[in-house]
């Protein structure tokens, strides 16, 4: 049996042919691709009507990228603000290819349509806005190890909260502090709490004056 979610705007459609052949075609509109399967067939085997795979349909209308193993993959329609990696780089050049899909993430303005989605997102995108091309760079390099590989710390911080709204807004405290010269260090105490954070906190929190 194949379980496959469908979240909004992706159609799941399940064929059956007069044979035990089934096929399933898992269709996103919105991105211009239909993916196709079909199981092989256990019954029928080499009499099968249909060739066992998976094909994939691209519609050209949508002026897909074909990217080289250096471009990140899983991008966005052009029409929701869909950007290469190396063209973020282009702006910010001083941004290796993680940050700069952080930033693209946070900068874009894609609706979250998941069950408990944070409004977060675009508190952050507000704080970034007033950065210039040095704070940024600041910002990425020093608050980096929030989205880094400290699961322990980012659940700690995180809870139950199935959005992680203490994590996008750690990182929206960090963007005031760098970029405005906001006093966040309250705010972020309390956040980061008892957590056992790691030594980048610590580095990021002898910085913070006020």
């Amino acid at each position: 049996m194949i379980r496959v979610p469908a979240p909004s705007g992706v159609k799941v459609k399940r064929y059956l042919s007069s044979s035990v052949t089934q096929e399933y075609i898992f269709q996103v509109n919105d991105c211009g691709f239909k993916l196709t399967f079909i199981p092989y067939d256990t019954v029928l085997r080499i009499n099968s009507p249909r060739t066992p795979g998976i094909s994939l349909n691209i519609d050209n209308d949508f002026n897909p990228v074909w990217m080289s193993g250096s471009q990140v993959l899983a991008l966005a329609p052009v029409s929701a603000g869909g950007q290469l990696v190396s063209e973020i780089q282009d702006m910010y050049p001083y941004l290796c290819p993680a940050n700069a899909m952080l930033h693209r993430a946070f900068t874009r303005s894609v609706l979250q349509n998941h069950p408990g989605a944070s409004m977060r997102c675009g508190a952050v995108s507000s704080s970034l806005s007033s950065c210039n091309q040095t704070e940024l760079d600041t910002l990425y390099d020093l608050s980096s190890y929030i989205f880094g590989d400290y699961t322990q710390f980012t659940r700690c911080i995180s809870g139950s909260d199935p959005a992680s709204d203490n994590v996008l807004h750690l990182f929206q405290l960090h963007a005031n502090f760098f970029c405005d010269q906001m006093c966040v260090k309250a705010q972020i105490q309390a956040i980061v709490g008892t957590c056992p954070a790691p030594p980048e906190y610590t580095n990021v929190l002898n910085l913070l004056t006020c």
